[in-house]
């Protein structure tokens, strides 16, 4: 028994003043009685104690087993809803709990038990959010690059999700459960939680959200952790969507993805750019500005015809190879700051590409947006050494040998998944040329929908 509702629980040889008393701190409206072995004995409520005095047959020094109800009303451990509707009534607002030895457990009140049913309807959110392809860009999202310039993104979301699943705990513990990482984790609260390497991001974002309850959190992805399609931020922007659903003061959109960011790349201190938590929460084909004093979301109008060929003619490759992403990247960004020249032009050339691309897609020039994408791969190799290896350069010199005209290693690169450019009708022999040099060919759809969260009811 938890609390006040402790000192509910009185003796046989305790007195009505001790009743009064105990009441006065905790007015549940009833103190039960037990024997010496913790066992039921009764109840005696304000009611009975109150009909006593005003008959002068009792005073505050009377021992209460000369006033208590010896056959109460008491519900059984284990018990369902529905038996504790039925025990309910005008006269019975509050029930001792009792154990099959017949101690008692708990006290149950009617207000409580209807607040729990009311909660059960709205307890249960889950989310799901969508990865991303960038076609150009990277690299001009991170903050060292938009001080000085600004940076610009061209991507757009996939059928691939990130998936999570809240739970409202009636008390303050946070529990945090993995299927990508096989990770479960438990704290009393949110202030509990402490980073140690496990599941960091999403103890950040919780207390960034600060929730104000107790949770259970499951989260899987449609992908491997650091295979290159944002997964970190998408799953961010996953739990500040659970939490978000159950705000009374909701986030928007921007509000939302700035929080992913702000739990990644501030709190956790981990290198990276902006592009992946905004591409998440917002969805579908996206040119992003980051300014230095903003940032704004322009969503593309491309005609369905042309989704629908563009669609036809790309898909991705796992190289079978993850990888940290925040280590090629902060390499990255030192080699900026230091002014490496080659670094710098790469990075003025990748912004460039991208404005290119952006145009040569919305007028429908999809064979020069196919070589385009050649070429902003061969810029972003020059971002760092790491962004490559002879596994990503076999493999990508395999697909244009066999027919691509272009494609990239998608996120930081070092690994994860190859968009490839192709012409329809060659992609069956490209696939099968990648799958014989150690590719795994997977295609995909577009995603428009973006972060979506949705209340689960108990039926």
């Amino acid at each position: 028994m938890k609390g006040k509702k402790r000192n509910l629980i009185l003796r046989e040889d305790a007195l009505i003043i001790d009743a009064l008393n105990a009441l006065n701190d905790c007015p549940y409206g009833l103190v039960v009685i037990v024997d010496g072995d913790e066992k039921l004995s009764g109840i005696a409520t304000e009611g009975d104690i109150r009909h006593a005095i005003v008959k002068k047959e009792y005073t505050l020094s009377s021992p209460l087993r000369d006033i208590m109800n010896r056959k109460p009303f008491v519900i059984k451990e284990g018990y369902s809803k529905n038996q504790a509707l039925r025990m309910f009534s005008d006269s019975v607002r509050q029930l001792p709990v009792v154990m099959k030895d017949g101690r008692v457990k708990d006290i149950l009140l009617y207000k409580e038990f209807c607040d729990v049913l009311h909660d059960t309807k709205k307890v249960t959110v889950r989310a799901k959010a969508p990865l991303r392809i960038s076609f150009a860009g990277g690299g001009t999202d991170v903050n060292a690059y938009i001080e000085k310039r600004g940076g610009v993104v061209l991507s757009t979301t996939i059928n691939k999700y990130c998936f999570g699943t809240l739970i409202k705990r009636s008390d303050e513990k946070i529990v945090i459960n993995s299927r990508d990482y096989d990770l479960h984790i438990e704290a009393d609260s949110v202030d509990a939680l402490r980073y140690n390497g496990r599941l960091d991001l999403i103890k950040a974002v919780i207390k960034l959200m600060q929730p104000g309850f107790g949770l259970e959190l499951y989260l899987q992805s449609d992908v491997p952790p650091g295979s290159g399609l944002g997964g970190s931020a998408t799953i961010a922007s996953v739990v500040c969507g659970l939490l978000n659903h159950l705000r009374e003061n909701k986030l928007d959109e921007y509000q939302l993805a700035e929080t992913a960011f702000q739990a990644e790349r501030i709190e956790l201190e981990i290198a990276g750019g902006w592009q992946d938590q905004y591409a998440s929460v917002f969805g579908g084909f996206n040119f992003i500005e980051f300014k230095k004093e903003d940032v704004i979301v322009h969503p593309l109008k491309i005609k369905e015809e042309l989704l629908n060929e563009l669609e036809s003619n790309l898909f991705l490759c796992f190289t079978g190879d993850t990888r940290n992403s925040g280590e090629i990247v902060r390499s990255q960004i030192e080699s900026y700051l230091l002014k490496d020249e080659t670094v710098e032009q790469a990075l003025e050339m990748t912004e460039k590409i991208t404005l290119d691309m952006k145009n040569t897609l919305l007028k429908g020039q999809l064979t020069l947006f196919g070589n385009l994408l050649h070429e902003a791969w061969m810029i972003k190799k020059r971002f760092d050494t790491k962004v490559t290896n002879p596994k990503i350069d076999m493999l990508y010199k395999t697909g244009i040998d066999a027919g691509a005209l272009g494609g990239k290693v998608l996120g930081a690169g070092g690994g994860g998944y190859i968009l490839f450019y192709a012409p329809h009708l060659e992609k069956a022999k490209i696939s099968e040329a990648l799958t014989g040099a150690g590719g795994k060919i997977v295609n995909f759809n577009f995603d428009f929908k973006g972060l979506q969260t949705w209340a689960v009811q108990d039926n």
